[in-house]
């Protein structure tokens, strides 16, 4: 980020999978599957490009899911500048697959346009509660999730993949079921138009969660060349 290097997230992960594989700088085929060393240790990726598609890949986190407290509700919603009856069930978490995440459900979707955070006051909200960013969300009308993600130094972000990994995590978590995989797909991005899916996954067996996933499609947008002398 501007601020730091992060021992991990998931946008640099997809897209660095996909660049190597484009290149090829990994083994060549439709579907490949490698690791790449992380700040979090070895990440399982797998790239798939098939002809008169978008290159798509997806990575497993490469540690369990923690969970923590979170901030008290009441100074969480002032710096999003909500008021406390806009959260939704289960209320907010500190979740962490790589990279601590507070994430902050909403009782609906339309109320993330009406998020105002405060900057100034959310380094002190994220450290009263050791998470890196702020990660909120809402079940959509059609099965989807909706989010929003904010930082300090970044400001808001159209896609988090080490975000959306940690709402997984906290999903399979909520979920009563021991045996079962799920998915979803999240919508991020919307309200700044500059619209991204990610698309997350998780397995549970005998009641613990044995696999995180998120993935994406990448695009193409800059290209340069270094002229050494």
């Amino acid at each position: 980020t501007p601020l730091e290097e992060l021992p991990f997230a998931g946008h640099p992960t997809i897209g660095a999978a996909c660049l190597l594989a484009s290149k090829g700088l990994v083994p060549r085929g439709n579907e490949v599957c490698f690791t790449l060393e992380e700040g979090v240790g070895p990440v399982a990726v797998r790239v798939k490009h098939l002809p008169g598609d978008l290159p798509y890949a997806e990575l497993t986190a490469a540690q369990e899911p923690r969970f923590s407290p979170a901030a008290a509700a009441g100074a969480i919603v002032e710096t999003l500048g909500l008021s406390e009856d806009a959260l939704g069930v289960g209320g907010p978490i500190v979740a962490n697959c790589g990279l601590p995440m507070l994430l902050v459900p909403l009782r609906a979707p339309e109320l993330l346009a009406g998020v105002d955070t405060d900057f100034n006051r959310l380094p002190s909200l994220l450290k009263s509660c050791a998470a890196h960013s702020v990660y909120v969300y809402a079940q959509g009308y059609e099965g989807e999730l909706r989010a929003r993600m904010f930082s300090p130094g970044i400001g808001e972000d159209p896609a988090t993949g080490s975000a959306a990994l940690a709402l997984a995590a906290r999903l399979a978590a909520d979920s009563a079921e021991a045996e079962i995989s799920l998915s979803w797909t999240v919508h991020q991005g919307e309200e700044m138009g500059r619209p991204s899916r990610l698309f997350i996954s998780a397995d549970k067996s005998a009641g613990r969660i044995s696999a995180l996933r998120v993935g994406g499609y990448t695009v193409s947008v800059m290209e340069g060349h270094l002229n050494a002398p």
